[in-house]
């Protein structure tokens, strides 16, 4: 896919930040792996990608104990506007050894590695995130707009309400089950909570897609019924 509508200067700094990537590859791959020198290395990175858009967003997934590549995802978050940018930043990188580079989060079809809790953690700013670890529960469903209020449940946190990352984090990760326009479509609110002793009532996020199909089954049927 080719973008179109990138200034010269927007190509120019896509340029600089995969130079710069390059360049301290070794160093990322420290402080995500080992946290070494983590914040000064995460907060040049983050300086250089907004330097392109502050609306674009990045994951990664790794694991010390994988030996596949470290995946870095773009993310435009469901803004039309960015993806020209987003696709760019894809196209434009580097052959690498140990990185995968990927444009948009794209939904899962296959949950049996959650399901097993054989998937590699999220790494955030200050914090990791398991899918498999993850519940949520229904709020408010509105029939006419589509749309769910839902609670996600986390362990750990209790220690990480106050991180101004996490609601964004939340929204990466629920991208991992439904499309980045698909969540704008049908979700309108996202409370965060912390997992229960008992989560017997509560629903796998890795069911939410799932969940959202049986609902849109159901209104179906209500409408071809009238």
């Amino acid at each position: 896919m080719k973008t179109q509508n990138l200034t010269p200067t927007i190509t120019k700094k896509i340029n600089s930040f995969w130079k710069w990537f390059l360049n301290n590859e070794i160093e990322i791959i420290k402080a995500l792996l080992y946290y070494e020198n983590y914040t000064d290395i995460i907060a040049k990175m983050n300086a250089k990608l907004s330097a392109i858009s502050k609306n674009i967003g990045y994951v990664i997934k790794a694991s010390i104990e994988s030996k596949e590549k470290i995946k870095i995802i773009f993310t435009a978050h469901g803004n039309s506007k960015l993806f020209d940018k987003v696709i760019a930043l894809e196209q434009a990188a580097p052959i690498f050894h140990n990185w995968t580079i990927q444009s948009f989060i794209k939904p899962t079809k296959d949950i049996e590695q959650f399901k097993k809790e054989l998937d590699d953690a999220y790494i955030f700013q200050d914090f990791e995130l398991k899918t498999s670890e993850l519940y949520f529960s229904v709020i408010d469903y509105n029939i006419q707009e589509k749309k769910l209020n839902i609670i996600i449940f986390m362990k750990n946190y209790t220690f990480h309400c106050e991180n101004d990352f996490l609601e964004e984090a939340v929204c990466i990760v629920l991208q991992e089950f439904i499309s980045e326009v698909a969540l704008y479509k049908h979700i309108n609110f996202v409370q965060m909570g912390q997992t229960p002793n008992n989560t017997k009532n509560l629903v796998h996020l890795y069911e939410l897609q799932e969940y959202i199909d049986k609902l849109n089954e159901i209104n179906r049927l209500k409408n071809t019924d009238l």
